[in-house]
């Protein structure tokens, strides 16, 4: 009976079924944990969580320009994410999305130089420890996967004229995109403009420099092509 409920909720909010091989144990620590996100959530997202959305928020989550950030239903925070809005566009991130613990996303770098943005689309998982930085714009379409560590820029140093320091120099942006239903790997980096098309694979440990075809595997420093992905049915 409360595992029938639970299922239900859990497919409501995550869209996935709950096992029935859960010990008793775990689903109950799972439970309280979850109780205490949403208690979280309701009462310090009220800034940013519109609606009757839920969403779950872990300890230490830190918010800033809340009024620029705009979560989806269903949405987890892990542990001490960091979060800035401030940029044109602010920070949207997508039902049913999960940030994991220590990840920041930031939609500028500095104050003074307002970014575009972020998009996070629904169902994404972006793992533990990622950085996000969107002051040139970044997409993550649906169901994308993001492995822990990774990093995704969108805007480099100027650095031509060695006479100055290249943190005046200016920087260049560009947006870079990120496709539904791409897997990018643990310990990735994902450059400055490069588009990453749906259905991708990029191998762990990865440097993104340049496009990445939609349903292709890459790896390596920097990523080449090693093959694309063969359809195969079931």
């Amino acid at each position: 009976m409360l595992h029938t409920l639970i299922d239900r909720i859990y497919w409501r909010l995550r869209h996935r079924h709950m096992p029935d091989d859960i010990p008793a144990g775990t689903l109950m620590s799972f439970i309280l944990d979850r109780v205490a996100q949403a208690l979280r959530g309701q009462i310090l997202g009220l800034p940013y969580v519109k609606g009757p959305a839920v969403h779950f928020r872990g300890r230490g989550v830190k918010v800033r320009n809340a009024a620029k950030l705009h979560v989806g239903t269903g949405v987890v925070f892990g542990d001490g994410v960091a979060i800035d809005a401030h940029s044109a566009h602010g920070i949207t991130i997508g039902d049913r999305t999960t940030v994991g613990r220590g990840s920041s996303i930031n939609g500028s770098g500095v104050i003074s130089e307002p970014g575009v943005g972020v998009v996070i689309g629904e169902g994404v998982a972006v793992g533990m420890y990622n950085v996000i930085w969107g002051q040139g714009g970044i997409t993550i379409g649906d169901n994308a996967m993001i492995g822990p560590h990774v990093s995704i820029f969108s805007e480099d140093h100027e650095f031509a004229d060695m006479s100055v320091p290249m943190n005046r120099q200016g920087f260049i942006r560009s947006p870079t995109v990120i496709g539904a239903d791409t897997w990018i790997g643990a310990g990735s980096v994902v450059t400055r403009g490069v588009t990453i098309g749906e259905g991708a694979i990029v191998g762990s440990g990865s440097v993104v420099t340049k496009d990445v075809a939609p349903y292709t595997i890459v790896g390596g420093v920097p990523a080449k092509l090693i093959k694309a992905r063969e359809h195969t049915a079931g």
